[in-house]
């Protein structure tokens, strides 16, 4: 029976928790794990005045006096309820009839988390108490004090940042209970995602680099570079993602990797679009192949008035120069030489090749350009976004 139920008085029950240790808290499932001790303190004055000294109860002998029902609303699995000769626990009896009821407890509770910040983010987890039976008129918990208490608050993963206290009255199906809840707010620790996540990206998107630094013909050897990094990339973030929940909406690492992702694939659109310009032919003229195999036999004697015929021809289409000499051979001397019969035709064609030959050319040091500017673009723009990345979220 309660100990004022006689008189229609609440009662007042104080709570201190002190925690052992913080056990894992695991995103996937969102929830945390806590292993502490749970002490209640309340008056019951009926048992005021008829000890000389302290006593203390254990087992099953605690059912002899009226203790709280305190519940704890937000955990999945706990040892709080369990009856008291299954579990760590006491009452100390004062002479003046204060009991202070102590049991050894551990939680495993919900902890909602918001995870578009990791892994840089830091997470508040709650513990919230009330009794299960009795309304505010039968008992009202409170905190005993704001003191933090925590022996060991080391984690792996996290670090314990502090605790807050509150207390407030909740209302179900018209009845109003009061309840206290402690918060406690962890940073999660980045060394773990720096060596497992983070310099391994890095290193795979330099890795993707290298086809930069190869002949812009060896496509195959370039592609199966950018090919390997996206896989390797596409793996590191599986494997980043598969301990988290399936959330809608995307984390820090994950804009992280998909930069990453995009980096790597724009290296490989730059890989083939150098290579299309490499090696990609050059459109033949109609004339070009008419004259061809007649142009080949030309004596390479002939290629400088040729050259010589080419410039004044642009100035004067249609008639042959006849003085500027090379090595004492004139145009005119070849073009009269029967055994060297030389059309216009075959001086257009000539020029084609020529012209061929040069566009060729630029289109070879155009790819070499692109990758000349890849090598600086690149790594200045992937340390400008990394850089901001950190900033951003320090």
């Amino acid at each position: 029976i309660l100990p004022y139920a006689f008189i229609g008085l609440p009662v007042e029950v104080s709570v201190q928790l002190h925690v052992e240790s913080f056990g894992n808290i695991h995103e996937a499932d969102m929830e945390f794990q806590v292993y502490s001790y749970f002490k209640q303190i309340w008056t019951d004055k009926r048992l005021a005045g008829r000890i000389n000294r302290s006593i203390t109860l254990k087992g099953s002998d605690i059912n002899r006096v009226w203790t709280p029902d305190a519940y704890c609303y937000n955990a999945r699995l706990t040892n709080l309820m369990l009856p008291d000769a299954e579990t760590h626990s006491k009452v100390s009896i004062s002479p003046d009839g204060v009991l202070e009821y102590s049991r050894g407890v551990s939680f495993t509770a919900s902890c909602v988390m918001d995870l578009r910040s990791f892994p840089h983010d830091s997470q508040t987890c709650h513990l919230k108490f009330g009794s299960y039976a009795y309304d505010d008129s039968d008992v009202i918990f409170k905190w005993l004090s704001g003191d933090v208490h925590v022996s060991r608050a080391n984690m792996a993963q996290f670090k314990f940042l502090g605790a807050m206290f509150s207390a407030d009255l909740d209302s179900y199906t018209g009845v109003n209970f009061t309840t206290i809840t402690v918060s406690y707010t962890f940073q999660r620790r980045l060394g773990y995602y720096v060596l497992q996540v983070y310099i391994p990206d890095i290193l795979i998107v330099l890795l993707s680099w290298i086809a930069f630094w190869m002949n812009p013909e060896r496509a195959g050897d370039r592609l199966t570079i950018g090919i390997t990094t996206i896989l390797t990339i596409m793996f590191l973030s599986g494997a980043v993602n598969a301990s988290m929940p399936p959330v809608s909406y995307a984390k820090a690492v994950d804009w992280y990797l998909i930069t990453s992702f995009a980096f790597i694939f724009l290296s490989v659109i730059e890989s083939l679009a150098a290579y299309v310009m490499f090696s990609r032919p050059v459109k033949k003229d109609s004339s070009f192949e008419k004259n061809s195999e007649k142009c080949r036999s030309l004596p390479s004697k002939l290629l400088p008035c040729l050259n010589t015929y080419r410039r004044k021809a642009r100035a004067k289409k249609g008639k042959v120069p006849d003085e500027d000499k090379f090595n004492g051979l004139t145009m005119n001397m070849a073009v009269k030489d029967q055994s060297l019969p030389l059309s216009l035709e075959d001086i257009a064609y000539m020029e084609e090749r020529e012209r061929r030959e040069s566009l060729i050319q630029q289109r070879k040091n155009n790819a070499v350009r692109i990758d000349r500017v890849s090598r600086i673009l690149f790594p200045v723009t992937f340390v400008c976004y990394t850089v901001g990345y950190w900033i951003s979220y320090s």
